[in-house]
């Protein structure tokens, strides 16, 4: 009785802790200002200024699995809000592509790592909707112009669950 029902506690704790991190925040954030937003989600990682407002990128959960994308109207008003990793943003990453561009598409990485010889550097992000444990690696060179972009297993000492 006793294994049964700490079972069925592990089990209810570990609900509650998935719905702590979830992959994009409530719809209920459209319409808020930028100050109720903080108190809501708390500081972005990154602001930028759009051509018809503004974006705050946020990332959530282990190795930022959960980035999303906040946009706000030229007056300071959540307008929409959108994930930014996956298999079709990933896609478009190509050879040739500035790091600012790649930041527009699918935010900052939240693993890097330096190539040998100030020859680059690289970034990384976890592909949550892969079962197959997969990373995609941006190789940038010193430039901060893609050389390279493709899936990887994990990075060593990198968690995959």
């Amino acid at each position: 009785m006793l294994r049964r029902l700490t079972t069925i506690m592990l089990m209810a704790l570990s609900v509650l802790l998935c719905a702590c991190v979830a992959p994009t925040p409530s719809p209920s954030i459209i319409g808020l200002d930028k100050t109720s937003l903080v108190k809501q989600l708390g500081k972005p990682q990154r602001e930028a200024d759009y051509p018809d407002g503004e974006r705050w990128d946020y990332s959530r959960g282990q190795y930022g699995v959960f980035t999303y994308f906040v946009y706000f109207d030229p007056n300071g008003t959540v307008i929409r809000y959108e994930l930014a990793l996956s298999e079709e943003r990933f896609s478009r990453v190509q050879p040739g592509m500035t790091k600012e561009e790649v930041i527009q598409l699918i935010g900052e990485a939240p693993r890097r790592h330096g190539i040998a010889r100030d020859r680059g550097y690289v970034w990384g992000y976890r592909n949550f909707w892969s079962s197959a444990c997969l990373w995609f690696l941006i190789e940038f060179d010193a430039g901060d112009v893609v050389r390279s972009a493709g899936y990887s297993r994990r990075p060593q000492l990198a968690a995959c669950r």
